[in-house]
C-alpha cells in the first residue's frame, strides 16, 4: 500500500458503513475456535478483534429488502470499542482487505467477510511447526 493511498483513506474516513457478506459456503463463522487457533497468526490480533466485532454486530443488523445487513459506524467510536487508534483501524481494514475477508467499495464504505475458508494449505508452512502439524492433520 502506497503512502498517498493511505493518505487518500485517512483523510476521508470519517464515517464507516459496512455490509456484512456471509458466503454460507465457507466454513468457519468468524468467532469459530479455528479462526483463533489458526487465522491469528496471519491476521494478527487486531485483525482478528476488528473481525469477530463486526461479526457479532451483523448478528445484531436487521438485513434489508435485499437481504443484506449494512451496519453505520464512526470510526472513532468502532476504534475504541477494539482498543485501538483510529489509523490502526483503517490499516487493519486495510490488512483484511489484503487476505480477501474484506473489501473497500469505496473510502467509506466496506464490505466485510463473517465467514472464513479453512487455511490453504500453501500457508502451513509459515507457521509454527506445531500448529502446520495440527493444519495437516485436519484439525479443527
Amino acid at each position: 500500500m502506497s503512502g498517498r493511498a493511505t493518505d487518500r483513506v485517512q483523510s476521508v474516513l470519517t464515517d464507516l458503513l459496512v455490509h456484512h457478506r456471509e458466503d454460507p459456503s465457507l466454513p468457519y463463522h468468524a468467532r469459530d475456535p479455528y479462526v483463533e487457533r489458526f487465522w491469528l497468526p496471519k491476521l494478527g490480533p487486531t485483525g482478528l478483534v476488528v473481525l469477530r466485532r463486526l461479526a457479532l454486530d451483523a448478528e445484531l443488523v436487521e438485513p434489508n429488502s435485499a437481504g443484506k445487513r449494512w451496519a453505520h459506524y464512526e470510526p472513532g467510536v468502532l476504534a475504541a470499542a477494539v482498543g485501538v487508534a483510529e489509523n490502526r483501524l483503517r490499516s487493519t481494514l486495510w490488512r483484511l482487505a489484503s487476505f480477501g475477508f474484506a473489501e473497500s467499495i469505496s473510502p467509506a464504505n466496506w464490505a466485510i467477510d463473517v465467514r472464513l475458508p479453512a487455511v490453504s494449505p500453501r500457508h502451513f508452512g509459515r507457521y509454527p511447526a506445531r500448529i502446520a502439524d495440527e493444519l495437516r492433520a485436519g484439525v479443527s
